[in-house]
């Protein structure tokens, strides 16, 4: 059996995954991305491949204590995921490529070095205009996918 696409999931439906059968109350923060593709390989294991269609500059504060290190955390665990931010903003991929290098430089400090670096390779921030050679190129050049 070769690697399976199982499904994409919006933003929308993953939230309510997660807030099925929760305990969890008013107020709660669920953290998912915009979208996500799933796949599976003949092992039953899975990768998730999110996606994070970046439209607004979210604040500094943000990017650096929530967002970027919750998907390097992600990604450490699951070595199968990637994360591709995707936007039409040289603005905001300018900024976005920064934050990654300021947790590149980072990770020697004490807080961050659970982080696997392989992380950082498979955290992508790619320009909607490049967009589609970048998934196509991804698609080919993925071991999970391919099986090598």
């Amino acid at each position: 059996k070769k690697p399976t696409f199982i499904l994409a999931q919006s933003e929308r439906r993953q939230m309510y995954e997660k807030k099925d059968m929760s305990k969890a109350k008013k107020g709660t923060l669920f953290h998912v991305s915009d979208y996500v593709l799933r796949f599976e390989n003949q092992m039953a294991e899975v990768s998730n491949w999110h996606f994070e269609i970046e439209l607004t500059l979210k604040s500094q504060n943000r990017y650096t204590k929530a967002i970027f290190p919750k998907y390097l955390r992600l990604l450490t665990q699951k070595r199968n995921a990637q994360l591709i931010y995707v936007t039409p903003s040289n603005i905001i991929y300018n900024s976005l490529d920064m934050f990654k290098e300021y947790f590149m430089l980072k990770k020697q400090e004490e807080e961050l070095k659970s982080i696997d670096a392989s992380a950082f390779d498979r955290l992508r921030i790619v320009s909607s205009k490049e967009f589609n050679g970048v998934l196509k190129k991804m698609l080919e050049e993925n071991d999970f996918i391919n099986e090598r």
